[in-house]
Order: structure tokens, then C-alpha cells, then sequence
């Protein structure tokens, strides 16, 4: 009887004991990287915000940008102010997806800021290849053909804002 009292108290002893774990904290669900470039020539320095955080150090200028960082997946928001103050001059939600990396341009005049949203491809090219990404952002210049010297036009005609659809932009 002793014996069936003592492993008895010592089930009830273990099964009751605090879980320290909290239950309602979701399992870690990895994370994407994420650069934000200052491409809008007459805006102010500014500020970066995700999620409420100020994630820069020193004013973001035009033509700065940050380093890629590392961002926990889900949908996060992005706020680009005008740097010291809580002037807000874009926002956005990011739906960042584990192991991907992204770019978010904030563009155009001060006066039609927005920003572009994009999948950045990270991977090593094929041997004897390169990744080119070529993006239009300058709010002043007309539409552009870009081709290699002595080839074909590889894009025609490009203004800001026309890009492949798989783009997103940001308002």
C-alpha cells in the first residue's frame, strides 16, 4: 500500500508541475530578408519602421539603402517617415514568406511617393550567366530602351511604373 501511495503521489507530483513553456506563443515560423532602398530624389532623409520599430540607426538619405535583414514571416508593416519625426509618409503590409528575400523601393517625387514590393532572386546564377534586374525609378527621365552595346533591345520602352505585372506596388 506504501508503495502504490508513494508512486501514486509521485504521478500526481510530475503531472502537475508548471509547464514553463508558453502555450500561446506560436511556434517560431522562420523568416525572409527584406533591403529598403530610398529611391524618391526630392524626399526628405526618413525613418524605418517595421512593426512600430525603428530599424535604421542614421537617417536614410536618397540612393542609401539598408543591408538585407532578416525578418520574421508574416505579414509585417512597413512605415518610411520623415526622419525625427512621426510624419509618415508610406505605408505598407509585407507578406514576407520564409527563406525569401525582398526590396522595397520607395519611389517617385515627395509629392507621389509610393514603393515597390519585390521577390529579389538570390540564387547563383547558371555558370557563364548573370542576374539582371533592371527597374525604372527615375520620376524625370523619359522611357528608356536598355540593350547591350552592339545587341538587341532587351527591354523597349520602359517608363517608371511599367514593369512586369508580377511587381507590386505599394500606395
Amino acid at each position: 500500500m506504501a508503495l502504490l501511495m508513494l508512486g501514486l503521489s509521485t504521478v500526481l507530483t510530475f503531472s502537475s508541475c508548471k509547464d514553463d513553456d508558453d502555450d500561446s506563443t506560436p511556434a517560431p515560423i522562420g523568416s525572409g530578408n527584406l533591403m529598403v532602398i530610398h529611391a524618391s530624389p526630392d524626399a526628405p532623409a526618413v525613418d524605418l519602421l517595421l512593426d512600430g520599430t525603428k530599424i535604421n540607426t542614421a537617417d536614410v538619405v536618397y540612393t542609401d539603402n539598408t543591408a538585407y535583414f532578416s525578418v520574421t514571416s508574416g505579414t509585417r508593416t512597413l512605415k518610411v517617415n520623415v526622419a525625427g519625426t512621426a510624419t509618415t509618409a508610406l505605408q505598407a503590409s509585407l507578406p514576407i514568406v520564409k527563406n525569401k528575400n525582398y526590396s522595397v523601393f520607395a519611389i517617385d517625387s515627395v509629392s507621389k511617393i509610393s514603393g515597390l514590393f519585390i521577390e529579389d532572386d538570390l540564387t547563383a546564377p547558371a555558370a557563364g550567366k548573370a542576374h539582371v534586374r533592371f527597374i525604372h525609378l527615375s520620376p524625370d527621365a523619359p522611357a528608356v530602351d536598355v540593350a547591350v552595346t552592339g545587341g538587341p533591345v532587351v527591354f523597349g520602352n520602359k517608363s517608371l511604373k511599367s514593369l512586369p505585372t508580377s511587381l507590386r506596388w505599394m500606395r
